[in-house]
């Protein structure tokens, strides 16, 4: 395949390295402060005097409101616009990482590092919809997603090296407040080296004009029109972005709680928050279907239209998302980085030395993704990349206390970022490619939202088993050490599971290669037939309306806003890029 030149958008190849660097930060705000707190995790314990499932919370607390208000967050960006919202972002997730590192109390703690979440569920769709836009698609633009896909594993890797050696000479709050350096000078960037919403939709419409495909979120179905803030937002579905996010925090309380109850599972809080979380969730889908109704009059938009599921595999490709996330982010570097400190009793600056060779892994695994997605099927590299999950929680799973890193923990830290680089990368691209241009920014929002809870969940879910062999008690004549080992090994046997089903489920899937230009390859050009069916491909116009409409905005503030027109011409919503919804349900049954 040829070399793609460089997007006109830019003005110099450093300018490109610089924007993307910029915007792939994005997906690393999640992970770079988990990894940084995994490795504090002890120090912080005993700060706060806390264990067990409260312990878990320092981590899921960012990574439950960063999944469930990534969809919100996706609505939201096109209303306030991309970059403004890549950049508010930013600049919210350092102002309550700064704050987290003066809370006294590890509810506090909790609560602002929730916050600092919310931070995230609003750059990452920001980021994905400003890369959409610029590529077209082919070998560039899986650089691109190659670049964004490193920087979820790596991103965790890193913060687990900052967070050693802030840990080990500073404090543990040092963590924190290198988030709040780091990501305060990214902002500045962005504003900076990121290109404006306008720039990015001349950008589109003159390499449309040209000819070339342009398969991000801002298609040539797409007008610039000015609307009133208060006019949008009532177009925003709060209620079910309340819904979804009630339900997965009483969910996931429910799973780490239950071991400190009186009764365990069957505890009245425990039942309790389990069965009104289930309720809520599938309220929030309910309410979905409800507000996606072709009938619907409330002008509210869903945050998840159901239909996006009726694609092929799009469903199968997000389950197998879910659990590689469950094994490696949820189980693996969680449950790694206590048995480094609290079986192996090494200090967290050994701890950080050990996951070094995740750092050479994961810049080897990217580079030889970003140049064979286009030739490897995709199919293959997911089972590749499952396989490897399962294989680096298998060998913790069957480590003895005494053994030699090198000889189970140093393979099983390699196959991990083999499986988290692959896994995401063929994953992402995928979903971008399998679905119309009208619904892409809402299947990235989806596909980051099932990564942030998949992460969460297996958080939860495998401090549940644990606590759950911790709470039987010791064998007849078992040490306290082998106790212990077999209380770490049983959440490691957890993970396995799950990625071993998962591999499982790659056999029944359909992925062909990714970023493939041939147009006779039916699995890559999926998303062709999503702008079928009489969508103008005309370019991008503001009309005299339009004009005039701006003219009437009585808030006197000017938003940048994407609105999407259907086949007979009428304006439609312009939330999530999801504006032809009678045209996806045509596609839906035309691809099954």
């Amino acid at each position: 395949m040829a070399s793609q030149p460089r997007p006109e958008i830019f003005a110099s190849t450093a300018r490109e390295v610089i924007c993307i660097l910029t915007l792939c930060s994005s997906v690393a705000t999640s992970s770079l402060g988990s990894g940084a707190l995994q490795v504090a995790l002890p120090q912080i314990g005993k700060y706060y005097n806390i264990t067990g499932g409260d312990l878990t919370w320092i981590i899921a607390s960012g990574t439950l409101t960063a999944g469930s208000f990534l969809l919100l967050c996706g609505s939201l960006s096109d209303i306030v616009g991309r970059k403004r919202m890549l950049f508010l972002s930013y600049g919210w997730f350092a102002l309550w990482n700064l704050a987290a590192g003066f809370a006294k109390s590890h509810i506090l703690f909790d609560i602002f590092r929730g916050l600092a979440g919310i931070g995230t569920a609003g750059a990452i769709p920001a980021c994905v919809g400003i890369i959409g836009s610029t590529y077209q698609r082919g070998t560039r633009k899986n650089k691109a997603f190659a670049v964004l896909g490193g920087f979820q594993p790596l991103g965790y890797v890193f913060g687990i090296v900052t967070g050693g050696i802030a840990t080990e000479f500073l404090s543990w709050q040092a963590n924190v407040w290198f988030l709040t350096i780091v990501y305060t000078a990214i902002t500045v960037l962005t504003w900076f080296f990121v290109p404006s919403d306008r720039e990015l939709l001349e950008h589109v419409r003159m390499q449309e004009l040209r000819g070339n495909r342009m398969s991000g979120i801002q298609q040539s179905q797409t007008v610039v029109v000015e609307q009133p803030i208060m006019t949008l937002l009532k177009q925003v579905d709060f209620i079910g972005a309340f819904l979804v996010t009630a339900g997965f925090a009483l969910f996931v309380f429910s799973l780490t709680s239950a071991s400190k109850a009186a009764s365990g599972w069957t505890s009245p809080e425990i039942l309790s928050c389990l069965i009104i979380g289930i309720a809520l969730v599938l309220s929030f889908l309910g309410w979905q279907w409800y507000v996606g109704r072709k009938d619907n009059k409330s002008g509210i938009q869903p945050l998840m239209p159901l239909s996006i599921w009726t694609y092929p595999n799009l469903g199968l490709v997000m389950a197998i998302v879910t659990l590689g996330f469950i094994n490696f982010s949820g189980i693996l570097m969680f449950w790694s980085t206590l048995w480094f400190q609290e079986i192996n009793k090494v200090t967290p600056l050994i701890t950080t030395a050990r996951y070094l060779p995740q750092v050479i892994g994961g810049f080897i695994v990217n580079a030889f993704a970003a140049y064979t997605l286009h030739l490897i099927p995709g199919k293959l590299l997911l089972i590749v990349g499952m396989i490897a999950f399962t294989g680096s929680t298998l060998l913790f799973a069957l480590q003895p206390a005494n053994v030699s890193y090198w000889a189970m923990a140093f393979p099983s830290l390699c196959l991990s970022v083999v499986g988290a680089d692959l896994v995401y990368m063929v994953s992402n691209l995928f979903v971008s490619e399998s679905v119309p241009n009208n619904l892409k920014s809402t299947a990235g929002a989806v596909f980051n939202t099932v990564i942030a809870l998949a992460n969460t969940i297996g958080l939860g879910a495998g401090a549940a088993v644990a606590n759950s062999v911790a709470n039987r008690g010791a064998h007849t004549g078992e040490s306290d050490e082998a106790f212990m080992v077999r209380t770490f090994q049983s959440a490691f046997w957890f993970g396995t599971a799950a990625s071993a089903i998962g591999t499982i489920l790659c056999l029944f899937v359909k992925v062909g290669r990714q970023g493939h230009e041939k147009p006779g390859d039916i699995e890559d050009s999926a998303s062709e037939q999503g702008i079928e069916g009489g969508v103008s491909t005309s370019g991008i116009v503001q009309s005299e309306k339009d004009k005039a409409d701006s003219s009437n905005n009585e808030s006197g503030s000017t938003v940048i806003s994407i609105e999407g027109r259907g086949t007979d011409g009428n304006r439609q919503t312009p939330m999530q890029s999801h504006s032809i919804l009678e045209l996806d349900e045509k596609d839906a049954k035309a691809t099954t």
